[in-house]
């Protein structure tokens, strides 16, 4: 855990994994007792950093079009990479974005921003999913966060701006278009 210590959700995660499987061998009568019990958690860090509009500007300003285009979805609907990767042209009707979050299950229908309402209807529908990589196949999640990392540093914005930071940014653009406080959340 102290040599995690840079990333206390990862250092708190690891101590949460052995902890699992301390009980399960508690459990089985495989050990005798869980050393991981008593080891307190570490306090997280600052978060996601949240995007400023000059921060939005420099990276529309230098990035490819698939990435900016994935900017403009983390920034209007808020949804993680696993289910931003995973929108599909069928998850769009032209007004709502409609969806079953990979994470929570939860099935969502975001408003579409009218800005973000502009980009998708003027995109051609060329497959199925509207973001894709070069070759037109869905993005890989380690694929996707590449390209967006390296569209970042091309713009010259810093290490602490990732694609989740886009989800604090999004929630005031929801509010734009009337999302109510539990569409938000």
């Amino acid at each position: 855990r102290d040599k995690l210590q840079a990333t206390p959700v990862a250092a708190n995660h690891t101590i949460a994994v052995i902890r699992t499987l301390f009980r399960f061998a508690l459990s089985r009568h495989i050990v005798k007792d869980d050393p991981a019990r008593g080891i307190g958690k570490l306090k997280g860090g600052d978060g996601y950093s949240r995007w400023s509009e000059a921060d939005i500007a420099a990276f529309i300003a230098s990035a490819s079009p698939m990435m900016r285009l994935a900017l403009e979805i983390g920034l209007y609907t808020g949804q993680r990479l696993s289910d931003a990767i995973r929108l599909a042209w069928t998850n769009y009707d032209g007004a709502r974005i409609r969806l079953r979050q990979q994470k929570t299950d939860s099935l969502m229908s975001i408003p579409v921003h009218p800005e973000l309402k502009a980009i998708l209807d003027a995109l051609p529908r060329t497959g199925l999913m509207i973001m894709t990589t070069r070759t037109g196949l869905a993005f890989h999640p380690r694929v996707f966060s590449r390209d967006f990392r390296d569209a970042r540093i091309k713009a010259g914005l810093p290490d602490g701006l990732s694609f989740h930071g886009l989800r604090h940014t999004a929630a005031y653009k929801l509010a734009e278009v009337g999302a109510t406080g539990p569409e938000i959340m």
